[in-house]
């Protein structure tokens, strides 16, 4: 392997593990709402496909979100239910308060800007 193809696989696996290890806030009573840049979709990075109809990226616990939204670029903010059951993905990280009761919680990528992409 020549010494630029090693750099570039050095820099890749380096990439892949920063964006793995992305640190997230939890947002107490807080959610993210899907906004303009909409809803992730799709079976990619991890993710469960919930509803037919709009195909809405879903992990199945805190830990597999925090995982899978890490590496994905477009990913900058969850929604999970209580407990973490469903972990929603969110191309945004806009916050706004939950409605009373909901039992939604936000977690952002650390330093994902606060504003509709």
């Amino acid at each position: 392997m020549s010494h630029a193809a090693l750099v570039m696989t050095a820099l890749w696996a380096h990439t892949a593990t920063a964006h793995a290890d992305m640190d997230f806030v939890p947002q107490p009573k807080m959610t993210v709402e899907c906004g303009a840049s909409g809803c992730l979709v799709g079976a990619d990075h991890g993710c469960v496909v919930i509803g037919t109809h709009t195909r809405e990226c879903a992990w199945q616990s805190v830990a597999a979100a925090e995982a899978g939204c890490g590496a994905w670029d477009e990913c900058k903010a969850f929604v999970c239910m209580a407990g973490g059951k469903f972990c929603f993905a969110r191309g945004n990280a806009a916050l706004v308060p939950t409605a009373p009761g909901s039992d939604l919680q936000a977690y952002t990528k650390s330093g994902a800007a606060a504003i509709e992409y």
